[in-house]
């Protein structure tokens, strides 16, 4: 059994005092943390792997030299190279949405009719599509996600339909 003074319990709670506190004293846990840090960073690396070279073109061995980890890392937090993608790809998805709503937040808030900032929104992501870096992103994202459910994509569909069917003469 351990005896605890009463001058013990003052000494330590005026050591306690003065000492910062640590980690698990703040309620933080440096193995979340940790892990937070590395999801990012696999995140970051895969997304602008996949904007440059496509979800076919990006190897995991690439992707996990870029972001400073391990090859186990990526298996540990997101399964496989598809779990990544999907990661990934729901990252862009909310950033799109948080753009959209920002905008027509934006334009609400300047006096714009529902319509005029629902169109504003269209009009943002539209613009975002245009840019070069955004359009590269999202077209590797909506190729890689159909690949990975293993749908085909839409120029292929249309190819194999007549030029009556599509409305063409």
């Amino acid at each position: 059994l351990m005896r605890h003074t009463t001058t013990g319990a003052k000494e330590s709670a005026q050591s306690s005092a003065t000492r910062p506190a640590s980690s698990t004293q703040l309620g933080l846990d440096g193995r979340k943390e940790n892990a937070a840090s590395t999801q990012a960073k696999l995140r970051a690396v895969a997304r602008t792997l996949f904007g440059k070279l496509g979800y076919d073109g990006t190897a995991l061995t690439t992707i996990c030299s870029e972001a400073g980890v391990t090859t186990g890392a990526l298996y540990h937090h997101f399964g496989d190279k598809k779990g990544l993608f999907a990661a990934v790809a729901e990252e862009l998805d909310g950033q799109l949405v948080q753009l959209a709503h920002h905008v027509s937040s934006q334009a609400l808030l300047r006096g714009a009719s529902p319509w005029d900032a629902f169109l504003a929104s269209v009009d943002a992501l539209l613009a975002t599509g245009i840019d070069p870096a955004g359009r590269n992103q999202i077209a590797h994202a909506q190729a890689g996600r159909q690949r990975v459910a293993g749908t085909s994509r839409i120029s292929d569909h249309e190819s194999k339909v007549e030029p009556a069917q599509r409305g063409e003469h």
